[in-house]
């Protein structure tokens, strides 16, 4: 139920253009349950990834945090990194739509769109990209480009017609170096700047801010912000529909045990470290370690769980839900059926007296002072 995308196998990877990291059920079979592939994808300097299409699957991105690296290496300044920069086209009912995205934006591609990303920026971009099938299929794009009736803008966005005439047969998703002069300003440290929307009109049907989605709940030990189809409309158009969350647990919390009766979730941690406590069937207790390094963890519905953090700094995670019903239960009666020993273990609670005084869906403070004096003491 546990992986780490960085670590996962290269499907692609060049030192001068980039990688692809693909997890999938063959590494982590709970990915098969629940019906999901994970992609790590870095795109060096001046890149973009080859214009594909999915027809079976729907495809979220999120810019991650990554160290700003300069290409080529005297380059002084890096401009600029992490998101800042990363490009998604997308062509909806005939139109080329580009979105800019920056680091803790959400991009979603419902399943048949023709679709790429490119980093016209002198620093590397990564960024990771949820499927809601267990098996995609990528196709070739280069047919259905040279059908569409902007397909020599979308071409000369990207530097794809040159690339095209040296590779008339692509692998799909494969990266490839930019047109035009971006890795020559580069070379001579000048900025490139990301090109303005030539496609998209007032708000982006495709793109939204997941770190200022609106708050579901907020008090002084963590809060919990919902990505949806109101605010992300594109989430309405994929397949089963979908909704990520932005949770920040403060240092010595942890959010009400619940678990979700409609959705599968596989949680991401992109700041801090949490330990993650499931109990699987009603009687096995899992816990386990979440890192920033790459690490996520399948949470499959009905099973009860919480995030703990005992650093002395918030951690920050992202998950995504398998369906737009992203309701929670808190069956507290459950957690009464636990020995004491792995209430305060596991969900930092006490049996007796009764468990915490706070309502449902709120955050916790740890039961056990010593993690705030920890804190406290610096």
């Amino acid at each position: 139920m546990m992986g780490s995308w960085r670590q996962a196998p290269a499907t692609f990877e060049d030192a001068g253009l980039g990688s692809v990291r693909t997890v999938n059920s063959s590494e982590v079979t709970g990915l098969q349950r629940i019906g999901a592939t994970l992609v790590f994808v870095t795109l060096k300097a001046c890149t973009a990834q080859a214009p594909n299409w999915h027809p079976n699957a729907d495809e979220f991105i999120r810019c991650i945090p990554s160290r700003c690296v300069a290409t080529p290496p005297h380059v002084k300044t890096c401009c600029p990194c992490a998101g800042d920069g990363l490009q998604r086209n997308v062509v909806w009912n005939g139109s080329l739509h580009t979105s800019t995205l920056k680091e803790g934006d959400l991009h979603a591609t419902p399943q048949g769109l023709l679709h790429s990303a490119i980093n016209p920026t002198c620093g590397d971009v990564e960024y990771l990209a949820v499927f809601n099938s267990a098996n995609v299929v990528t196709e070739k794009a280069i047919p259905a480009l040279l059908k569409m009736p902007q397909a020599t803008e979308y071409m000369d966005l990207g530097g794809f017609g040159a690339f095209m005439d040296a590779n008339p047969n692509p692998p799909s998703g494969a990266i490839y170096a930019l047109g035009g002069n971006c890795s020559q300003l580069c070379a001579d440290n000048a900025t490139v700047a990301p090109a303005t929307d030539g496609g998209s009109s007032g708000p982006d049907r495709f793109a939204a801010s997941l770190s200022n989605a609106p708050v579901v709940v907020e008090d002084e030990h963590g809060s919990h912000r919902l990505l949806t189809a109101a605010e992300l409309p594109a989430l309405g158009d994929v397949k089963k529909g979908a909704s990520f969350s932005f949770t920040t647990v403060k240092n010595c919390s942890f959010p009400a045990p619940h678990y979700m009766p409609h959705a599968n979730k596989v949680t991401m941690p992109v700041a801090g470290a949490v330990n993650v406590s499931v109990l699987v069937n009603g009687t096995q207790l899992l816990s386990h370690e979440l890192g920033t390094t790459g690490d996520f963890f399948i949470l499959p519905k009905a099973d009860l769980f919480s995030l703990s953090n005992e650093l002395c700094r918030d951690a920050e995670i992202v998950a995504y839900w398998d369906t737009a019903d992203a309701a929670k239960t808190y069956p507290l009666a459950d957690l009464a059926l636990l020995p004491e020993d792995q209430l305060a273990g596991a969900f930092g609670v006490e049996g007796e007296p009764p468990l915490q005084p706070a309502a449902p869906g709120a955050f916790w403070p740890f039961a056990d002072p010593a993690c705030s004096e920890r804190c406290s003491r610096g």
